[in-house]
């Protein structure tokens, strides 16, 4: 994470054609007091793709995640959201821009279905009453897209953490262009 080269890239696409990343970070830094957290990072997504931040503690990983999710603000570099200047002022703007930090954290309803969960303040109804059927088709294509193979029936309590980790995911992903995802790695 505390690297100063300057590199131009580009990855390739899922469908093998080169394209231009949806977030782009060039050159961030940011310093907390005398603590240099942030220096001359370069870090980009591309559509299509899962991307790995990877880094010791105090390597800054944190830090970028807070500035992408508009919780502070980096002290120099740029960052451009689909080729666009992106420079939240605070969580709401960013998730205005589509850009959402899932925690590891896990807030999910465990007496609620994987459905309920993922459409929670978001639920289709007519007449006042939950359409069920609507509620499962609409989370099954939604998890069908990020390919998560959970089932929207199932309860929340009867989940592994991971498939609660995507769960969680897709329901803040609703709408979202760029998802940030922040877990330790496990302890041995």
């Amino acid at each position: 994470m505390h690297g100063n080269g300057h590199r131009t890239f580009q990855q390739q696409g899922p469908d093998g054609d080169w394209r231009n990343p949806i977030l782009d970070c060039r050159n961030v830094a940011k310093a907390f007091g005398g603590v240099q957290a942030l220096r001359g990072v370069d870090f980009a997504i591309t559509p299509g793709r899962v991307h790995g931040l990877v880094g010791e503690n105090g390597a800054g990983k944190s830090t970028l995640l807070k500035i992408l999710a508009g919780v502070v603000l980096p002290d120099t570099g740029s960052i451009t959201l689909n080729g666009e200047r992106y420079a939240p002022a605070g969580t709401e703007a960013a998730l205005r821009h589509g850009v959402v930090t899932v925690h590891q954290d896990i807030n999910l309803i465990e007496s609620l279905t994987v459905a309920e969960n993922v459409l929670l303040n978001n639920e289709p109804t007519r007449g006042g009453l939950l359409r069920g059927r609507e509620m499962r088709e609409r989370t099954a294509a939604l998890l069908a897209s990020y390919g998560i193979d959970v089932d929207p029936s199932a309860l929340v309590s009867t989940l592994p953490t991971t498939s609660r980790r995507w769960c969680r995911s897709s329901r803040r992903r609703r709408g979202i262009r760029a998802c940030c995802c922040s877990t330790n790695r496990p302890r041995r």
